[in-house]
């Protein structure tokens, strides 16, 4: 996970079959985002917090 200290924002990536992490993630406050194509391979699932680009919910 990325967060810098005073930002209001954070975001994480891991792989489609890490459910722990993802788990982790919710848990935390972020919103889940799948990647539908097969590449990049590190690109699976990013998991948002704060950022006013990305939506939550």
């Amino acid at each position: 996970m990325h967060l810098e200290s005073g930002c209001s924002s954070a975001r994480s990536a891991t792989d489609y079959d890490d459910l722990a992490s993802q788990r982790v993630m919710v848990k935390a406050g972020m919103t889940l985002h799948r990647n539908p194509l097969p590449t990049p391979s590190h690109f699976q699932v990013l998991a948002v917090r704060g950022h006013p680009l990305w939506p939550t919910g």
